[in-house]
């Protein structure tokens, strides 16, 4: 299970990046879009370990959401992921 944080918008992504944090977007069933920032290393480890399909869980703000990658975006050197695109199942 993925722990996400809801992400204030008025901050830029490098501030989360630089502290090994990907940001991302959770699109609601009822067509929120969220703003999240997700733990770097363990989102890596979880790719690894289940690849790109499938369902992840991810548990924002007491709530756990299960959700499915839409899209990934590496670090064009490093590798890292920088920023992730889920949809809420």
């Amino acid at each position: 299970m993925l722990k996400a944080k809801l992400r204030d918008l008025k901050l830029k992504c490098r501030k989360f990046r630089n502290e090994g944090r990907a940001t991302g977007l959770l699109k609601r069933k009822n067509g929120e879009n969220v703003p999240i920032s997700i733990k770097g290393s363990d989102l890596d480890k979880l790719i690894q370990r289940e690849g790109r399909e499938g369902v992840i869980d991810l548990q924002l703000n007491e709530e756990v959401i299960q959700t499915e990658i839409i899209d990934l975006q590496r670090h064009l050197l490093v590798h890292n992921i920088i920023n992730i695109d889920l949809k809420e199942i």
